[in-house]
């Protein structure tokens, strides 16, 4: 019997997470759960309400529960105008942890869980003690950069002390470990993302892929793909867009995503911005979608602008996986998955000249974007597999499990 094996059969692992929506950490999520060895180990998602995770995993076969949490108040609030810290609003949300973790505990052990895994701050937070009240270990998969300045520095002073916590934290990045390296030393891994090569692999056909786009093989097209979240630079392409289309009239733009936390309020001052801009004929929103390797196998280059550390940037390496040329911010994870000039490009986004410049030697130079193109895919095969992914985390898996029993 292996190490990762209990005398009834597979290890059961609880996935603790914050929300059901599907972002970059959820999309990670749902391929490590669907290479999971499952002769070793049997997964259970625990989710906080229901949406589009949920539906994601039943068609996975994946096992879920819902497990309430508390509904907690924004440390922020607006007066005259100002953003302020609300200290009342953290005095209550402490309050609510307790309770929040016992209802948990009695999940975890509801449903026969050997390790709790989370994969965002909240959880780690409450799902770390609600682990300690079950009797199992607990393991963070840290996929956020926390902010010092982020509700006037409590959530990042709160993961240092509870950093005893987790017998495991695995980081996506260096730039996600750095800030908290210190405090976990000695229990601190650093496991990249990875994507399936067989799904994003280089387009067959562009041609096809962009008539049903409604786009022509003359057009120059530019993506931007992620959540239409401030920090995520889209006024800032947009603006260097305005800049570039008299020169290159042929220039498309594509945005996918959408604002799952702001409704429908984001795009709408985006879309006022292309307007303000004029660029409603070279401007399209795509929304969500669920053809992502069709969608890059239609582009002739990706640009990356997050203005804050980026902890990953598993968009810039799905990219790269179909052989697509990436311009991506210099910011945090990006700069450890890109060599500039081999098999990519990078750049300050929060300088508008640079961006605007990298942009345009990258648009007007065809052959230099087939060589990054090239060498992009070579550095994902070598690098990024979700194979790999996988198979590390099972080893910190069986590390936490015997180092446990």
């Amino acid at each position: 019997m292996s190490e990762a094996q209990g005398a009834s059969g597979p290890r059961r692992i609880a996935y603790i997470e914050q929300d059901a929506a599907i972002g970059g950490a959820q999309v990670n999520l749902l391929g490590l759960l669907t290479h999971l060895d499952r002769r070793r180990y049997e997964p259970v998602v625990l989710l906080p309400c229901d949406g589009p995770l949920r539906e994601r995993l039943e068609a996975l076969g994946v096992e879920w529960r819902l497990v309430p949490r508390a509904r907690l108040r924004s440390t922020s609030r607006f007066v005259l105008g100002r953003k302020l810290f609300d200290p009342l609003a953290v005095c209550w949300n402490l309050a609510l942890f307790a309770p929040a973790s016992a209802r948990l505990a009695a999940a975890l052990r509801e449903v026969g869980a050997e390790l709790a895994q989370t994969g965002a701050l909240l959880p780690h937070l409450y799902g770390s003690p609600a682990a300690r009240l079950a009797g199992i270990p607990s393991l963070w998969h840290l996929q956020d950069i926390v902010s010092p300045t982020l509700a006037g520095g409590l959530p990042r002073a709160a993961l240092l002390a509870a950093a005893a916590l987790p017998l495991r934290v695995v980081a996506v990045s260096r730039a996600c470990a750095q800030p908290m390296a210190a405090r976990y030393a000695g229990k601190l891994r650093v496991v990249p993302n990875g994507v399936d090569v067989d799904r994003f692999a280089p387009a067959v056909s562009r041609k096809a892929l962009r008539q049903r786009l409604g786009l022509s093989e003359q057009d120059l097209v530019l993506g931007l793909f992620g959540r239409l979240a401030t920090w995520k630079g889209h006024e800032a392409v947009l603006r260097a867009v305005a800049v570039l289309a008299p020169e290159l009239p042929q220039l498309r733009l594509l945005l996918v995503g959408g604002s799952p936390y702001s409704g429908e309020r984001r795009r709408r001052e985006l879309e006022d911005l292309v307007a303000k801009l004029r660029l409603q004929g070279t401007v399209r929103f795509l929304g969500n979608r669920n053809d992502m390797p069709e969608l890059f196998g239609a582009l002739d280059l990706l640009v990356h602008a997050s203005l804050q550390p980026e902890p990953f940037g598993l968009v810039v390496v799905e990219a790269m996986a179909c052989g697509v040329p990436v311009l991506a911010s210099c910011l945090g994870g990006p700069a450890e998955i890109i060599r500039a000039g081999h098999d990519g490009a990078l750049v300050d986004p929060r300088e508008p000249q640079a961006l605007c410049a990298a942009l345009r030697d990258l648009l007007l130079d065809r052959a230099l974007r087939n060589r990054l193109g090239i060498a992009a895919r070579q550095t994902v095969m070598r690098r990024f597999q979700l194979q790999s992914h996988v198979a590390a985390m099972q080893r910190v898996y069986s590390e936490i499990l015997e180092a446990w029993t």
